[in-house]
């Protein structure tokens, strides 16, 4: 999960690990403030939303001034009650961009990662040929420990 501000502002990136069990073997070496959970699925579930809302996105908007604003694609994971029951409290308003339009009005896809998934893909094709010929995926504890430089 990666989010930014108005003001161009990156929050620190959120990683999401597909594991029952959450090891620390993929969490040394990661940029400074980064928050790291695990889901069954490895995909940013309703649990995982919460505990960023409550570690990443509330304390960042708290020094805010003005309206709190939240824009997020219309996924189920983003509502829940907890999560309703945060926004109010907090007084924070969220924003759900239309269903299945996401890959046109997402902001985020096109300033942040598209410029990035290219070079990475670089450096997966390059690990594939190397080190990771044998692997059928990255090993966690290589994701920020520089095992995929090129």
């Amino acid at each position: 999960m990666k989010a930014d501000s108005a003001d161009g502002e990156l929050l620190p990136p959120y990683v999401v690990y597909k594991a029952s069990h959450f090891y620390d073997t993929g969490v040394k070496n990661g940029p400074e403030g980064t928050r790291y959970n695990r889901s069954a699925s490895g995909w940013f579930d309703g649990d995982c939303f919460t505990d960023w809302l409550e570690t990443l996105a509330v304390p960042y908007l708290e020094n805010k001034e003005g309206k709190k604003v939240l824009v997020g694609d219309n996924v189920s994971s983003h509502l829940s009650l907890k999560a309703v029951q945060l926004w109010k409290e907090k007084n924070i308003d969220f924003v759900f961009l239309p269903a299945n339009l996401t890959h046109l009005t997402q902001p985020l896809d096109v300033a942040f990662f598209k410029p990035l998934k290219k070079p990475w893909r670089q450096v997966l094709e390059q690990w594939k040929k190397t080190d990771g010929r044998d692997m059928k995926s990255v090993p966690k504890g290589c994701v920020f420990h520089g095992c995929l430089s090129s």
